[in-house]
C-alpha cells in the first residue's frame, strides 16, 4: 500500500530525504505538495529524491497542481498527478501547462500510449491525448552526433551522484572533552530499618526480617559399658513403747533393730546420745499414758542388712522389733528399778519410703568415641539444616543479602537436638535416633538500595558544588556497602563510600541537531559558546574527509567525555 506524504510549504530536499529514511517497510511513497511549494521545482532535487527512494527499493509519485512541478516530474520519469482524487482514479497529468520556461518547455514531452483511466461511475472515458511531436534535430549532425544537452545531463548525473554521496554516505562524531568537578563521599553512614515509613528518609534504607526452621535426623550407637555394684537399701525408723515410763534404748552402729520380711534392717551409725539418758548413748523413747504405744522417738538411720533393689519398700514397711534387741538400759531408767524389757514391748515403724537399694547390673554407656561420633553427626546435620535455613530465608525476599557485622551478628542460627548429646559413662540405648532442630533469624537487605542513597548524596554534592550540573555516570565509582552494626531485629549500621565528578547537563540529541551542514570550527565555537570553561576540548572526526558536517542528525554521533583520574579521553 503506498504511503502519503504531505510536504510542508516551507520543506527542503533535505527533509523530505530524512521522511523517506523514517517510512521504514510501507510500499510506494506518494509526496503530496502544496500550492506555493518549491522544494521539487528543482530538477536536481527531483532526481535526489527518485535516486535516494529507489535506494529503499521504493518508487515514488508526485502530487502537485503547479504546472512546472508537474513537467519537471514526467520529464523525469516520475508519475504525477493533478491532485490526491486523481491519483486515487488513476489519472496522471501527461502534457507540460503553458508558461513554463522555455528551456523546460522544450525538454518536455507527453507521455505516449493511451488516454488515461475513465474516472470510476462516468460513463466514457476522456478523450485521448495526441503525443507531442518532437523538436527537429540540428543541422549539421549526425544521428550519432552528441549535442551539449548530452554533456549538461551527464554533469548532472555526476553532481547528482556527489551531492546524493555527500548527503547520505558521510558519517561524523563529535566528542567533547569536559573538565569535571570532584565530588566525593567517605564512610557515608546509612541506617536500615523494618519500619517503611522510616525508610523514606535521606539516610535510610528498607531491611526487612525474616525467619525459616528445619529438622533433620541422624543415628546414634552406644557401646560402652558400666558395671553398677550392688547397693543397699536406706531408711530410718522410729520406736514407741508402752511402758507408763521412758525408756533408753542403748544403740550403736550395726545394732539390728527391725525387719522387714525377710529383711533386717540395722542402726547405720552411732545415734548421738539422747540428753534423756546421761552417761550413757542412748535414743530415748517416751513412756505411755495409757497403756497403748505411746509417743515415737527420734529418727535412727538404719541400711537393710542385704544390697540390692529389694530394699526399696515404702513408708511403714518395716513395722517389726528384732527379736534379738537389748538395748533397754535398767541403770538409766528414770528413778531406778527398770523393768526387763522385751521385743513386745515397743513398736517400730518407718516414717519415709525406703530407698537406693540396687541391684548389681551392666549397663549401656555412650564412651569417649561414641560422644565423639555424637558430636560430629550433630555438627554435620546442623551445616546442612542452616544452610537449608538460609536458603529459605533468602527465597523469602529474593534480591536481598544478610546484614552480618564483624560480630556475627545479624544473623541468629540456633540448634537443638534430642536427646541431647551425653557425656561420657552416661547411660544410653544402644541405637537411637536423633532429631536436631535449626531455626534461624536474620536482617536482610538489598545492597543497591545503599549504594542508591550514596547516588543521592553525591548527585546533592553535586547541585552544591555546580549550579546545572549532574554526576556524570560513566566517572562515578560507588563502592560496596559495609555492616558495622547489625541485630536479626532489622536495625543495621552501613557504612559506604564513592566518588564522581560534576559536568554540566548535555543534550546530545539538540546538539546532534545543531550540529548538521556546519563546519569544524562552527561546532567547536557553538559548544564552546554554550558551556564555556567546562569545555577543554571538541574532538571531530568524519569517516569522508567533508568540509562540513552531515546534513542528517542521524548520521552524527555525540559522545561526551569527561576528564577525571578513572577516565582519558
Amino acid at each position: 500500500m503506498a504511503q502519503m506524504i504531505y510536504v510542508e510549504p516551507g520543506e527542503e530536499i533535505t527533509d523530505l530525504v530524512e521522511r523517506v529514511r523514517g517510512t521504514g517497510t510501507d510500499g510506494d511513497l506518494v509526496f503530496v505538495l502544496p500550492n506555493g511549494s518549491r522544494v521539487l521545482q528543482s530538477e536536481l532535487n527531483l532526481r535526489l529524491l527518485q535516486q535516494y527512494a529507489r535506494s529503499f527499493m521504493k518508487s515514488a509519485a508526485i502530487v502537485s497542481g503547479d504546472a512546472r512541478t508537474q513537467q519537471l516530474a514526467v520529464d523525469n520519469g516520475l508519475p504525477v498527478f493533478a491532485s490526491v482524487a486523481a491519483y486515487e482514479r488513476g489519472v496522471e497529468a501527461v502534457a507540460a501547462a503553458a508558461g513554463v520556461g522555455a528551456g523546460v518547455a522544450a525538454g518536455a514531452v507527453a507521455l505516449a500510449g493511451a488516454a488515461p483511466a475513465s474516472a470510476p461511475g462516468s460513463g466514457a472515458a476522456p478523450p485521448p491525448v495526441t503525443p507531442r511531436a518532437a523538436p527537429p534535430r540540428p543541422h549539421g549532425r549526425g544521428a550519432g552526433a552528441r549535442g551539449p544537452g548530452v554533456y549538461v545531463a551527464a554533469a548532472a548525473l555526476f553532481l547528482i551522484g556527489v551531492l546524493v554521496l555527500f548527503l547520505v554516505a558521510p558519517t561524523a562524531k563529535v566528542t567533547i572533552v569536559l573538565q569535571a568537578t570532584p565530588v566525593k563521599e567517605d564512610n557515608l553512614t546509612i541506617q536500615g530499618t523494618p519500619d517503611p515509613n522510616v525508610a523514606t528518609q535521606a539516610d535510610r534504607v528498607l531491611t526487612v526480617v525474616t525467619s525459616s526452621d528445619a529438622t533433620g535426623t541422624f543415628d546414634f550407637k552406644a557401646t560402652g559399658t558400666k558395671t553398677i555394684a550392688a547397693a543397699a537399701s536406706q531408711s530410718a525408723v522410729q520406736f514407741s513403747t508402752r511402758f507408763s515410763s521412758p525408756f533408753c534404748l542403748h544403740i550403736v552402729k550395726g545394732t539390728v533393730l527391725a525387719q522387714s520380711g525377710s529383711l533386717s534392717w540395722a542402726a547405720t551409725a552411732s545415734p548421738p546420745n539422747d540428753a534423756a539418758c546421761p552417761g550413757d548413748s542412748g535414743v530415748f523413747v517416751p513412756a505411755s499414758s495409757n497403756g497403748q504405744f505411746g509417743p515415737a522417738s527420734k529418727v535412727i538411720a538404719v541400711t537393710a542388712s542385704t544390697a540390692g533393689a529389694a530394699g526399696n519398700a515404702g513408708a511403714g514397711a518395716i513395722n517389726q522389733v528384732d527379736a534379738g534387741i537389748n538395748g533397754c538400759n535398767p541403770s538409766n531408767y528414770p528413778g531406778g528399778g527398770a523393768p526387763a524389757c522385751a521385743p513386745s514391748d515397743f513398736a517400730v515403724t518407718n516414717p519415709g519410703a525406703a530407698s537406693g537399694g540396687v541391684d548389681a547390673q551392666t549397663l549401656t554407656v555412650a564412651g569417649p568415641p561414641d560422644v565423639a561420633a555424637y558430636k560430629q553427626s550433630l555438627d554435620t546435620t546442623t551445616k546442612t539444616l542452616s544452610d537449608q535455613v538460609k536458603q529459605a530465608m533468602q527465597a523469602k525476599v529474593p534480591g536481598k543479602v544478610f546484614a552480618i557485622d564483624p560480630t556475627h551478628s545479624g544473623l541468629t542460627i540456633t540448634t537443638e537436638s534430642s536427646p541431647p548429646s551425653p557425656n561420657p559413662g552416661d547411660q544410653a540405648p544402644p541405637d537411637q535416633q536423633v532429631t536436631v532442630t535449626v531455626h534461624g533469624t536474620a536482617a536482610m537487605y538489598d545492597p543497591a538500595d545503599v549504594k542508591g542513597r550514596l547516588e543521592d548524596r553525591l548527585r546533592a554534592d553535586v547541585s552544591q558544588a555546580q549550579s546545572g550540573a549532574v554526576l556524570d555516570d560513566k566517572s562515578k565509582v560507588i563502592g560496596q556497602p559495609v555492616v558495622q552494626q547489625a541485630g536479626d531485629d532489622g536495625i543495621v549500621v552501613f557504612s559506604i563510600s564513592g566518588s564522581g565528578y560534576a559536568t554540566p547537563q548535555v543534550d546530545t540529541e539538540k546538539l546532534k541537531s545543531s550540529f548538521t551542514g556546519k563546519t569544524k570550527s562552527a561546532v567547536t565555537k557553538a559548544v564552546t559558546d554554550q558551556y564555556g570553561a567546562a569545555v577543554q576540548g571538541v574532538q571531530i572526526s568524519q569517516a569522508i574527509p567533508f568540509f562540513v558536517l552531515p546534513f542528517f542528525s542521524s548520521r552524527i554521533t555525540v559522545s561526551i567525555c569527561v576528564r577525571s583520574p578513572n577516565q582519558a579521553c
